[in-house]
């Protein structure tokens, strides 16, 4: 995990998360890893309320015609203090294949993160 405020401290410039949802966490059987990355230019960066706290979520979503379609629902929450930021981080992603058919749905769970300066 990587994190990166502004100068001012007021909004997270890029925050980027590689995970992995474990065969138990699919109903495939199957696992599946990702990375989502919000801020840096693939979305608007994330404001800190006046608690410096956040909670951002957006879709991801990959269609290749006639073969699969990926949608990613990532949703990260946390706190920036002055040395260290902590949160939790859960994802759902779902497998579609050419015909709309889910053939695979997993979640992460709720994983709890922090970082350091």
């Amino acid at each position: 995990m990587s994190l990166v405020l502004a100068a001012d401290r007021r909004t997270i410039r890029r925050l980027d998360i590689a995970w992995i949802a474990l065969p138990a966490q699919c109903s495939s059987g199957l696992p599946y890893a990702s990375s989502t990355r919000f801020g840096g230019g693939l979305t608007k960066a994330v404001a800190l309320s006046s608690a410096k706290r956040f909670r951002h979520t957006f879709v991801d979503a990959v269609t290749l015609p006639e073969i699969v379609t990926l949608g990613e629902h990532p949703v990260v929450r946390g706190t920036v203090g002055r040395s260290r930021a902590y949160g939790t981080f859960r994802a759902i992603a779902i497998v579609k294949d050419a015909a709309g058919v889910e053939v695979n749905r997993c979640d992460t769970g709720t994983i709890s993160w922090s970082t350091v300066q």
